[in-house]
């Protein structure tokens, strides 16, 4: 509702020619704005929550901070050294927050508006938690954890900023791609912006095995990026995804052809 208002005065101010545009700023006579660049949005205030999430995984403590450690190495930022997510992806919070359980408090910081559509940013902090490494403390010890054979780091880490590309899966390419500010400290084989973690379908399986109890999790939440993993590891869901996909773009072109 509060967007909708917003964008309503705004539309007037515009319509009218009563705007007035200040920097990056595009404003309403009553004070109303939106920031206007290469993502458009409106600052959003009053939404808020607090609540208590409990312990959906029951992982044992060791295993819990393995998917911590690379969601502090990807997404994951800090405020009063807790952590802190911010998404405009509702899968992305249970995701995350179900390796922070406990207090939890939650409010809506922005609406972006882009081509696609309107998003909404969720910002979330953990209150039960402490923040115990650096990004880069955090970024190099995934690294270290690969090397010794162990992928439930990365599973969270690619959950946060893997690049999933789902036409190179169903196509029989499978390489697991996170982006990065220091893609070296992840792997020899980078980008600019990206370091490649692994390829060969080999990386999605033991990926997916990486998960437990957790892929459970991600199946319910229907996360995209955890459908990739599927598609790249399980014939008889790759298949069933194909037909599907097929008769819905059978289906947009027989409507398309109606007069």
């Amino acid at each position: 509702m509060q967007t909708k208002e917003k964008l309503t005065t705004l539309y007037k101010a515009v319509a009218e020619g009563t705007y007035r545009v200040e920097g990056k700023r595009l404003s309403a006579p009553d004070g109303v704005w939106m920031y206007v660049g290469k993502t458009m949005y409106i600052p959003i205030h009053g939404i808020c929550a607090e609540t208590y999430f409990p312990d959906v995984l029951k992982l044992q403590r060791e295993r819990l901070e393995l998917f911590q450690l690379s969601w502090r190495a990807s997404d994951e930022g800090e405020k009063d050294s807790r952590p802190v997510m911010v998404t405009t992806q509702p899968w992305q919070v249970f995701a995350w927050v179900a390796t922070r359980y406990g207090e939890l408090y939650m409010y809506i910081n922005s609406v972006n508006l882009t081509r696609e559509g309107v998003s909404v940013i969720i910002r979330s902090i953990a209150r039960s938690w402490r923040q115990k490494s650096s990004k880069a403390e955090a970024v190099d010890l995934v690294a270290s954890q690969l090397k010794r054979g162990e992928w439930a780091p990365v599973l969270t880490a690619w959950l946060g900023d893997g690049q999933a590309e789902r036409w190179k899966v169903l196509r029989g390419g499978y390489q697991l791609t996170i982006v990065a500010k220091e893609p070296w400290r992840l792997s020899n084989s980078v980008s600019r912006h990206k370091a490649i973690v692994a390829t060969g379908k080999e990386a999605s399986v033991k990926l997916r095995e990486s998960a437990g109890v957790y892929g459970m999790l991600l199946d319910l939440l229907k996360a995209h990026k955890w459908v990739v993993v599927k598609l790249a590891t399980d014939d008889g869901f790759r298949a069933t995804y194909k037909r599907h996909s097929l008769g819905g773009i059978l289906c947009k072109k027989e409507e398309y052809r109606r007069p």
